[in-house]
């Protein structure tokens, strides 16, 4: 088991042996029909921001037809006057990731496979970009991509590729500042329920807002009022934005210039897919581990923690943990979505020791049984 092991992660440093050598599990596993073409693309292609805005850049792919099950992905910004903050992974067509998404501020990489393989158009990554400086700049993807198929020899794809570029322009006069005393950062996940939204009011101006999906889409001319005798004052209470990534939009009636701010929203907790309570096994050198695993459909997990006993939560990597106690009675485990929400589970034990217990039980069996056969002879 252990020179398993060793030959496992020796795979995984070369990423390229490793890719054919996943796609090819996974095509046994998953067998699909194979077609031709992919494109790679990032959505909006193009852009103007202002400086000092935020930027959410989906990198997309169609797939053509053709069923694709693994794949490693790297690309980065020309210029100087961006940065990539993040990289996303939520809502991922990729569902099991060889490493966690990575950037450096500048470059970007997606590295993993999808079992069963996937067909049609999805997003495989979110890049959140800030605006630095003006001028133009692009992104575009960096060659060799590894595009694997779902067939039996894991073919590798040709791909075509599609850029994006940006235009970064000085915030002019009538820009509107906005601000969020309930997701005060753009690019992070927020879990509260009500979305604030604030800006100054000028005197005398009327303003049209949108909430969309769409951080393209741009609010209309006819003026946003609050109903009845209310009068604006410069806050808007968002209520029913279910999870997801938001766009609010808000601009001054008779202006052409258009204000953006990103909403993060999860409220909802993680769910588990396993958690189990093993028996000690020689490479644990036969002490009881736990194996566990959520998922988080919208922000996607950040990290676990687990508790035994009366002690401390300690922060462990998944999917398996060996407890190093003997005769703990208690495991909690908890996992924490990206937005700050939680899911815990315990586990309950009467010792480390299960054969102490079993032997316990079985005579106490004995005894009462020997008990009701006295009982009935009296």
């Amino acid at each position: 088991m252990k020179k398993f092991l060793t030959a496992h992660f020796n795979l995984m440093r070369n990423s390229k042996f490793f890719l054919v050598f996943l796609s090819s599990i996974f095509y046994i596993l998953y067998s699909a029909p194979v077609a031709l073409a992919a494109t790679l693309y990032f959505y909006p292609q193009n852009l103007d921001v202002f400086q000092g805005e935020n930027v959410v850049l989906e990198v997309r792919l169609n797939t053509d037809g053709e069923t694709i099950n693994a794949l490693e992905v790297e690309g980065g910004l020309a210029g100087e006057n961006m940065t990539i903050d993040s990289a996303d992974t939520s809502n991922s067509l990729v569902r099991i990731f060889i490493e966690p998404a990575r950037t450096d501020g500048k470059k970007f990489r997606f590295i993993g496979g999808a079992p069963g393989g996937f067909n049609g158009v999805g997003i495989i990554g979110r890049l959140n970009l800030t605006a630095l400086a003006t001028g133009n700049n692009a992104i575009s993807f960096n060659e060799p991509v590894k595009i694997f198929t779902n067939s039996e020899k894991a073919t590798q794809s040709a791909v075509k590729f599609l850029g994006a570029t940006f235009n970064v322009i000085d915030k002019p006069e009538g820009y509107i500042e906005l601000s969020s005393r309930t997701h005060a950062k753009q690019n992070a996940w927020h879990n509260a329920k009500e979305v604030n939204i604030h800006w100054d009011l000028a005197p005398g101006a009327e303003y049209s807002y949108l909430v969309s999906l769409d951080q393209t889409a741009v609010p209309d001319e006819i003026a946003d009022k609050p109903a009845g005798d209310k009068l604006w004052l410069g806050d808007i209470a968002l209520n029913d934005l279910t999870d997801g990534i938001y766009y609010f939009t808000v601009k001054e009636i008779g202006s052409h210039i258009v204000s953006r701010y990103s909403i993060f929203q999860d409220v909802t907790p993680p769910e588990w897919v396993s958690i189990t309570l093993n028996k000690g096994t020689p490479e644990t050198e036969n002490k009881s581990y736990v194996s566990f695993l959520a998922k988080d459909s919208t922000s996607g997990i950040d990290y676990y923690e687990i508790k035994i006993d009366d002690g401390i939560f300690e922060q462990v990597p998944p999917p398996n943990y060996i407890v190093n106690k003997t005769d703990f009675r208690r495991i909690v485990i908890k996992a924490y979505d990206r937005a700050g929400n939680t899911v815990e589970q315990s586990i309950e034990t009467k010792g480390g020791n299960y054969s102490v217990w079993i032997g316990s039980a079985f005579v106490i069996l004995i005894i009462f049984s020997i008990f009701i056969i006295r009982f009935r002879k009296i």
